[in-house]
């Protein structure tokens, strides 16, 4: 009996961001699962420093993550040496949309998000499908718990009139990945938060989640 070839597996896990007036929280947690109930490392983050103040989060396939995010720092790194600056919010999303667009036939399997700060001084967040299909959002998350943590954002930022505070935001990101982490299996171990402000270096701070 001949096996079918299957180039991609899911390594599962979780990441999600928040935008606010001036800021953007964005996060991911460390576990690495593979072939759905085996743990093969509990601090792999899914949550890359493209420039101060652009961040990448990513779930989906570890190996496709990391080749992804590593030619996404080298293009970053090749537009600073040529123009003396560093890529804009929407040059750097827009061209991620190509990267991926171009890989559609044999796609990376991956779903991004970008968070970061707009050279006048707005917030985006960018979600992507695999195949290059992204639009701007207030806030996002993907990966295997994406799907308990569309209704708890959905319902504090659906609608919302004004800007959420920072505070707010940060409790928010907490509590829903923390609740994601109660009921999916491939979500656990840490939470790595990653918090972006014009003109300020990027923070970064981590929490425990369950470890089973």
């Amino acid at each position: 009996m001949s096996s079918q070839f299957e180039p991609y597996t899911d390594n599962g896990g979780t990441v999600i961001a928040v935008a606010g007036e001036d800021f953007v929280i964005i996060a991911g947690d460390t576990r690495l699962t593979q072939n759905s109930y085996c743990i093969a490392s509990r601090n792999v983050s899914k949550v890359a420093k493209i420039t101060d103040d652009i961040f990448i989060a990513s779930a989906g396939m570890q190996a496709d993550i990391f080749t992804l995010q590593k030619n996404l720092l080298l293009h970053s790194k090749q537009f600073k040496q040529d123009t003396g600056a560093d890529i804009s919010l929407s040059a750097f999303s827009q061209y991620l949309g190509n990267t991926l667009y171009g890989r559609r036939f044999f796609p990376y399997y991956t779903f991004n998000i970008v968070g970061g700060i707009k050279p006048d001084g707005t917030t985006g967040i960018f979600e992507y499908d695999a195949v290059g299909n992204f639009q701007e959002y207030k806030c996002s998350c993907a990966g295997s718990a994406a799907s308990l943590m569309f209704p708890l954002l959905d319902s504090q930022m659906k609608g919302r009139k004004t800007p959420i505070p920072f505070d707010e935001a940060l409790g928010l990101v907490k509590d829903a990945i923390t609740s994601a982490g109660e009921r999916d299996i491939h979500t656990g171990d840490f939470v790595k938060i990653h918090v972006l402000r014009r003109g300020q270096a990027p923070e970064e701070t981590t929490f425990e989640l369950k470890q089973d």
